[in-house]
């Protein structure tokens, strides 16, 4: 409980700045002071209004950024991680067919888009579903969505959901789209973003910089390696 508390307390929430000193207020009311900041949050935080608990407001206000921020697209996407006792997929008495070098199964069911994780051998089979039927999902429950992933995997394999259940060792769901501190997933191109990304990527006064997946220009946009060659810019630029 206290870590807990202590989590709460310290989420980033006020951004005051003059060129070359920047302060952070929490929303514990603790003070952070420094010459230089960069900014590297998730498109939908950066766009949350007053209302969510990740909403950050920065003062003076910066109306050139703030607008770049939502001409950039920002997904949904929930992702659901099965481990099995064994991999069921490889078993020709279940499938009829030899499926060891299975990669990925595109599906008409609620969970369309599965992958293993061919050619390492694993237990694991991830489930993926994006844009607006992934918007669709905000109101329903984890234990939902881990139902319907089973009941997706039943019928594309046509084994019994229960089975399936009994041989489920553990999951896990990520539905960004309602985490508070995402409120999205992946960033993707509208016919704005290439100049909203030169402003974004433009430091503020050299005082506060942007950093994150959306200011990519490559064509690996949304993806870790991309954060991580945009942070890579961002401190090579302070």
């Amino acid at each position: 409980q206290n870590g807990a508390q202590f989590y709460l307390n310290t989420i980033a929430k006020h951004i005051h700045w003059t060129h070359g000193q920047v302060e952070v207020i929490t929303s514990g009311n603790e003070s952070f002071k420094a010459e230089q900041l960069i900014i590297a949050l998730p498109l939908g935080v950066l766009r949350a209004g007053p209302s969510e608990q990740a909403s950050i407001t920065i003062s003076p206000s910066v109306d050139k950024y703030k607008a770049a921020v939502d001409q950039i697209g920002f997904g949904s996407v929930v992702k659901v991680l099965l481990q099995f006792k064994k991999t069921f997929w490889e078993d020709q008495a279940i499938t009829g067919e030899d499926l060891s070098d299975m990669g990925f199964i595109l599906s008409g069911e609620a969970i369309p888009t599965w992958w293993t994780q061919h050619p390492s051998s694993s237990t694991l089979l991830t489930g993926w579903l994006g844009g607006p039927p992934a918007e669709r999902k905000k109101g329903i429950s984890n234990d939902e969505l881990l139902n319907e992933s089973l009941t997706s995997l039943s019928r594309i394999f046509n084994i019994d959901t229960n089975k399936l259940k009994n041989d489920l060792v553990a999951s896990y769901v990520a539905n960004w789209t309602i985490d508070p501190f995402t409120l999205g997933s992946y960033a993707y191109d509208t016919l704005e973003s290439t100049e909203a990304r030169k402003v974004l990527s433009t430091p503020i006064d050299h005082t506060i910089y942007f950093s994150g997946e959306y200011l990519y220009e490559g064509a690996a946009m949304g993806t870790v390696e991309a954060a991580l060659t945009s942070g890579k810019e961002t401190a090579g630029n302070l």
